[in-house]
C-alpha cells in the first residue's frame, strides 16, 4: 500500500480514498464549478470522526476500470467542457480538480492492482 500526498498514478489501475477534514472540504467545495461537484458526488463518500474532527472520505477506482467509466454528467456542458471530457474523460477532469485540492491538505491512499 502506497501512502502518498496529492494525486499521484502510475500503474494501470488502482484504488483510491481521499481523506480530508471536512472544513478544508467545505472550504474547497465553494470554489468547484458546477460540473466538478457532480464529479465529487459520483463517488462513495463516508464522514468519519476522529477525536472530535470530522473527517470526509471519498474512495473509487482509476485507471482500466475507472469509477467514472458509466459516469455522464446532469447538467448541460459548456463547448470548452464538452471538449475537455472528449479529449481527456471525466477521470482526467476529476484528476484535474483533485490537484487544486492539494493546498487543502488532503490525505491520499492509492493501492495498485
Amino acid at each position: 500500500m502506497k501512502f502518498r500526498q496529492g494525486f499521484v498514478s502510475n500503474s494501470s489501475s488502482s484504488s483510491f480514498t481521499y481523506v480530508i477534514k471536512k472544513e478544508y472540504f467545505d472550504d474547497f467545495e465553494k470554489t468547484l464549478e458546477i460540473y466538478e461537484q457532480e464529479l465529487f458526488d459520483w463517488l462513495n463518500k463516508m464522514t468519519n470522526s476522529i477525536d472530535g474532527i470530522s473527517y470526509y472520505v471519498f474512495s473509487g477506482r482509476a485507471g482500466n476500470c475507472s469509477s467514472f467509466d458509466d459516469f455522464e454528467f446532469e447538467i448541460e456542458l459548456t463547448d470548452k467542457q464538452n471538449e475537455i471530457l472528449e479529449n481527456e474523460g471525466a477521470h482526467q477532469m476529476f484528476d484535474n480538480v483533485v490537484s487544486r485540492m492539494n493546498k487543502y491538505k488532503y490525505i491520499e491512499v492509492e493501492v495498485d492492482f
